[in-house]
């Protein structure tokens, strides 16, 4: 037992002995595999500077850690486009882009592949450079990190072809030219169709069509004609429909539109000194068109309780505040101007009868003042004024009113000292605006 246990332990010393011959602590032999698992860029068994993994943060391809050459190892990279069904997408160039440097361009094969190198690990955005038309994709400059474990890549492009589908629905109008859809149909075949815009009619002169809009079916008239009013309230508004060939046999189908007059697309005319009466329905505009033939000021005057008019100057892109029941709103104009003048309605739901709600009369009249002596402003109640700079209007009031103006600059009433506030002015009155500001005046009627 004796001899058992003195062989035991020489075992056991040479053991410890070859282990420590192995990692090179006795410096005669070095480490067959350097282990470093605290980063700190010594081997944990021999103490030899060593690197696990290069690192080369300025890029000079020495290591930052262990000052060794960096070898230059390439790395295969795999991108693969497809479309929405998962079928390979051929013929699309990709970039290969890094840091605002394109580092390759290539072009996807049959099977929707390409297949690449970088000769550094890194992050690179990947640009698919043109797709066919109507053809989209969210992945387009994404960024891909490509390393030795990291280098396969799936995306995916969208074909967006309109098909008549409820998901690509044909337009009703081409965006670029205007001009209105013409779709053959095969026999018995649905289409659905968008458009966008406001309320306008649209117009199928085809005895062998049918419209669907709002869930209803619209036949053809006597004359072979479908005519349809979309109630679209915006100009931002989308509208779908479906459009239907009830015949046996392939038709070509064509759209057309009719705007409705009033609205923005088609404003009324309108003229100075003709009084002008419209039926306005809540959250609804009618939309005139004014065109001066003189240099001065716009005015608009309702006796409407529940007037709301905006001017808006299309020439010089002025807008005037809206009168809001006050009655009057006033603009510059000079001769040429185009003034869209849009009538709406005030309407406190709360307040109204179901039969006040439908509809309202709105009156109101025009009248352009050349602003001069001969020729002054007619003040009605409250009113804002704008005075460009370097301009001077003439004013009057009714017999014994008296006013107090305001202005968001200095200007002079009356040929008087610059000020921002004049009280007590009366009758026939002028207002200066020196300044190199617009001003806006604000003219208040005393009680």
């Amino acid at each position: 037992m004796k001899k058992f246990k003195i062989v035991a332990l020489l075992l056991t010393l040479c053991l410890g002995l070859v282990m420590l011959i192995g990692c090179g602590g006795s410096g005669d032999q070095p480490c067959t595999e350097h282990v470093d698992s605290d980063t700190n860029g010594e081997c944990d068994n021999c103490g030899e500077s060593v690197c696990v993994e290069h690192t080369d943060v300025n890029k000079d391809d020495i290591c930052d850690v262990c000052r060794k050459e960096i070898e230059k190892v390439n790395i295969t990279f795999e991108i693969t486009l497809k479309d929405e069904k998962g079928e390979a997408v051929p013929n699309i160039e990709i970039t290969l882009n890094q840091y605002g440097e394109v580092k390759g361009t290539y072009t996807t094969d049959a099977t929707g592949k390409i297949i690449g190198e970088v000769s550094e690990a890194g992050k690179y955005t990947v640009i698919f450079t043109e797709l066919p038309l109507n053809w989209y994709s969210s992945n387009n400059y994404s960024e891909i990190t490509i390393n030795q474990t990291s280098n396969t890549f799936d995306f995916v492009a969208v074909d967006n072809t309109p098909n008549g589908s409820t998901e690509k629905p044909f337009p009703s109008e081409n965006a670029e030219t205007g001009e209105a859809a013409k779709v053959v149909f095969p026999a018995g075949q649905t289409y659905n169709f968008i458009t966008k815009g406001a309320s306008r009619y649209i117009v199928i002169n085809n005895a062998n069509a049918k419209l669907i809009y709002k869930d209803k079916e619209y036949l053809p008239d006597e004359n072979g004609v479908v005519r349809v009013l979309f109630d679209a309230t915006e100009a931002t508004s989308v509208t779908m429909f479906q459009v239907v060939n009830t015949a046996n046999e392939e038709n070509e189908i064509g759209l057309s539109f009719e705007v409705i007059k009033g609205t923005s697309q088609n404003p009324y005319d309108a003229v100075a000194g003709e009084e002008y009466t419209v039926s306005v329905a809540p959250e609804q505009n009618v939309h005139y068109s004014f065109v001066s033939d003189k240099d001065g000021v716009l005015m608009v005057k309702s006796p409407s309780a529940k007037n709301d008019i905006t001017l808006y100057n299309t020439t010089s892109y002025v807008v005037a505040n809206a009168t809001n029941g006050n009655g009057v709103s006033y603009i510059p104009v000079r001769v040429g101007d185009v003034v869209s003048i849009t009538v709406g309605v005030i309407s406190n739901s709360e307040e109204e009868s179901e039969e006040e709600a439908v509809a309202t009369e709105i009156k109101f009249e025009l009248t352009v003042f050349a602003g001069t002596e001969a020729e002054p402003i007619a003040i009605y109640e409250n009113s804002i004024i704008r005075v460009g700079k370097g301009v001077t209007y003439y004013f009057s009031l009714e017999e014994g009113a008296l006013v107090t103006i305001t202005s968001d600059v200095a200007i002079s009433v009356n040929n008087g000292d610059a000020s921002m506030t004049t009280t007590g002015v009366e009758g026939t009155f002028t207002v200066s605006n020196s300044t190199d500001e617009n001003a806006e005046i604000s003219i208040t009627i005393n009680e």
